[in-house]
């Protein structure tokens, strides 16, 4: 009791030894329930403060009418609340901490927390901080529709629901990371589910897929889009077609490359196709491959066939004449020469139908010859025969001859006994 005495009369002395421009007056009333002091309990001004003053740096609690202040100055200038106003409590309640200083900093030896009244009396915080080292975000009331919204222009942009599902763009997420709008990734991006994009995603740097990924509509890939499991082999499942569409910006293809950044395969946007070493440069065909083909099949459309050949007015050339043309030219005709093959290739589906032609012209020739070796046969049978013919006559005038010497020698024997 004796030390509240002593503050009374400090507080009093200084009161009344150093404020002498307003009307000011300090009261203590009696009571039975509280000990109260009052300062400038006449009303005779519209406020009342009580400043602390340590040489230049003083503090002022300040009574305005509409609202307590707590004001900080570092310039003396009397006895008036001109500092710096840095923490208010209005008559309805509201309550104002100023950004003037470096920062705000709120101490609890076990944790610190703000929270709506609906939390009051309640160990749910809106926000949190524990001894841990946790911050904590907690969902503004216990609904199941409650959710921490993250405003702009007093419009929710972020939302994380009662569930556990982040919203950007939306306000109500039904996925763990729900984005309404487009998205745009410049890191790697991992995901080992199953990934569904129902609008357009954009990959501006890498991105390591283990799961599958789902696309209904545009899936545009800035960058590399790589699948790294070196464990099994990665497919890619079309069940109902794939359309590979090549826009007409230059140099715009589809390849594949190998293991050393060459093309394997490479498609540009006329349809030509290259397997192999071929450089792109040098694609003069729809197909090129650098390499063997082996295939179960071959079949090339043709606008003619050699059937001509076994026309009746079909010129066909002699032996003779192919002899000649050989002997100059060192090829057949129609077929191409060496040199024409080695610098523009092969022509399988012209030289194919000239071989046919060839073989054709053979198969007349071969024909042409069995027809006159069969009528050089008939004629060596006659021959044969008229030769066996000879042979019989040959043989009955022998036999008619010797008869005639027989005869004449028995004439002669006659003759002479006679």
């Amino acid at each position: 009791m004796k030390k509240l005495k002593k503050l009374h009369f400090i507080i009093l002395f200084t009161i009344g030894t150093s404020l002498t421009s307003f009307a000011q007056s300090f009261g203590v009333p009696t009571g039975d329930k509280f000990d109260t002091f009052i300062i400038n309990n006449d009303r005779s001004n519209n406020k009342s403060e009580f400043r602390m003053q340590n040489r230049s740096i003083s503090f002022t609690l300040s009574n305005l009418s509409n609202r307590m202040a707590l004001s900080y100055s570092s310039i003396y200038k009397g006895w008036a609340n001109n500092g710096t106003e840095i923490f208010s409590v209005n008559t309805n309640g509201s309550t104002t901490m100023s950004t003037a200083f470096v920062g705000l900093t709120i101490y609890g030896s076990d944790w610190a927390g703000f929270s709506h009244e609906s939390m009051k009396g309640t160990p749910n915080y809106s926000l949190l901080a524990s001894k841990s080292g946790k911050l904590t975000l907690i969902n503004k009331a216990d609904t199941d529709d409650g959710y921490i919204g993250f405003r702009v222009g007093n419009i929710d942009k972020m939302v994380l629901s009662n569930s556990g599902n982040l919203g950007i763009g939306t306000t109500t997420p039904n996925r763990k990371l729900h984005v309404n709008g487009n998205a745009i990734i410049t890191g790697n991006t991992k995901i080992n589910g199953t990934t569904n994009f129902d609008d357009t995603v954009t990959l501006t740097k890498g991105m390591n897929i283990r799961g599958d990924i789902t696309s209904y509509d545009t899936f545009n890939v800035s960058g590399t889009l790589n699948f790294a499991n070196t464990d099994i082999s990665q497919q890619i499942t079309i069940n109902k077609g794939l359309n590979l569409r090549l826009t007409n910006i230059p140099d715009s293809h589809f390849s594949v490359k190998n293991a050393f950044g060459a093309d394997a395969l490479y498609i540009d946007t006329d349809g030509k196709i290259a397997i192999g070493s071929v450089s792109s440069e040098s694609l003069t065909e729809q197909l090129n491959v650098d390499g063997r083909i082996k295939a179960g099949g071959f079949i090339a459309d043709a606008s003619s066939f050699p059937d001509y050949v076994f026309a009746n007015d079909y010129q066909l050339m002699s032996l003779e004449a192919i002899k000649a043309y050989t002997t100059k030219h060192h090829k057949l005709p129609d077929m191409p020469t060496e040199k024409e093959v080695i610098n523009n290739g092969l022509n399988i589906k012209k030289v194919m139908t000239v071989s046919v032609e060839k073989i054709e012209e053979l198969y007349l020739h071969a024909i042409a010859q069995q027809e006159l070796i069969i009528q050089q046969r008939k004629e060596i049978l006659a021959l044969k025969k008229s030769l066996k013919d000879q042979k019989e006559s040959t043989k009955i005038q022998k036999e008619n001859m010797d008869g005639l010497h027989k005869r004449l020698e028995q004439i002669e024997q006659y003759i002479k006994q006679k």
